[in-house]
Formats: structure tokens, C-alpha cells, sequence
């Protein structure tokens, strides 16, 4: 190689090493914002904070959840879900801090999430499982059909109604005649009674 192609290269390594610290530095910066979320659920499980009510608020589609104050016992703070994004109306979000109302409609919205998903697959498997039943049900009567076909066509067969009617007097005639003799019944007009 030339100098001329060695020295192009060198912008294009600096290029990949500055953007493998780029990269390097958003994970930093998403696994420390992924420990103060998790460090602010647990805040609210202890505090006993919980999300009550959820709606959709009018002048931009935003689901809004309200979730319970932990410091105020007759207030409701309101998380906006938009974009991906969650907004609280909390002084800690106010101050740029991850609240606990976000981290608690973040953990809420994964576990319905997780329900759809499970309602999804029930219903798939729901939908297979009949169409397996409506499947075996009909390979039994199709087999049941032809069970009958293979019975039924000999009879419809004149050879072989023909060979059944000489089997049946072939079998009258070589019969022995019956030596009990029957005696005659004779109609009695005299009273019957079951009781002795």
C-alpha cells in the first residue's frame, strides 16, 4: 500500500472509533437511566402507589393514566403515554428526575402488554384447537361414510343377494323337521285372577 492510501484510511478508523464511543456512550446512559427506573418502581411498591384510572385525552390521542400521589393522600398525578414517550405532572419530573408514577404506568403498560399477548395466543390456540376438532370430526364421519359404502355395496350387488337367498334355502332344506308335536291352544271363556 501507498502512503497516500494509508493516510485515507486513518478518517474512516477515527470515523468507527468515534462512533463505537457513541454507541458505548448511549448504553452507559440507558443502563444508568434503566437503574433509576427500577430504583423508582421500588419507591413506589413500597409507598403503595398504584395506577387508577386510565383515558385518552382529547386535543392529541394521549393515554393518560392516573396514578396516586405519595405525598399528598387526596391527589391523582397524571401520566401522558405519547410517542413512546411518558410525561408526569410530579414535581421529581418536573425536575428532570424519573418519578415513580412513570416507572409505575411503564411497569403497568408492559404487564397489559404481556395480558394482550397472552389473550392473543389463548385465542390462536382456542382457534387451532377447533379446527383440529372440526378436522377430526370430519375424517370420522368420512370414515364412518365409507365404512357404510364397503358394508352397503355387496347388498346392492344381485350376485350377491342371489348367493344369500341360496344359502337361506340351502339351510331351510337341510333343516331336520321338527319331532316335537305343539299342542293345540284353546280359547276359555272362565274367569282369571291374579289373586290367590
Amino acid at each position: 500500500m501507498t502512503i497516500a492510501q494509508l493516510q485515507a484510511r486513518e478518517p474512516h478508523r477515527a470515523a468507527v472509533a468515534s462512533d463505537a464511543d457513541a454507541v458505548s456512550a448511549q448504553a452507559a446512559q440507558l443502563a444508568r437511566l434503566e437503574q433509576r427506573a427500577i430504583a423508582a418502581l421500588e419507591r413506589a411498591h413500597q409507598q403503595g402507589i398504584e395506577v387508577v384510572g386510565k383515558g385518552t385525552r382529547k386535543r392529541d390521542g394521549a393515554q393518560v393514566y392516573a396514578v396516586t400521589s405519595a405525598s399528598e393522600h387526596n391527589r391523582w398525578h397524571l401520566v401522558a403515554a405519547l410517542d413512546l414517550a411518558l410525561t408526569c405532572d410530579c414535581q421529581a419530573a418536573k425536575h428532570g428526575q424519573y418519578c415513580m408514577h412513570r416507572a409505575l404506568v411503564h411497569e403497568y403498560l408492559v404487564c397489559e402488554s404481556f395480558k394482550k399477548s397472552d389473550r392473543r395466543i389463548a385465542r390462536e390456540e382456542r382457534r387451532l384447537e377447533e379446527a383440529l376438532r372440526r378436522q377430526i370430526e370430519q375424517e370420522q364421519e368420512e370414515d364412518r361414510a365409507a365404512l357404510r359404502r364397503r358394508q352397503d355395496a355387496p347388498r346392492k350387488d344381485p350376485k350377491w343377494r342371489n348367493e344369500q337367498r341360496e344359502q337361506v334355502e340351502r339351510h331351510t332344506a337341510s333343516a331336520t323337521p321338527a319331532t316335537a308335536e305343539t299342542a293345540p291352544l284353546y280359547r276359555s271363556n272362565a274367569p282369571i285372577s291374579i289373586w290367590k
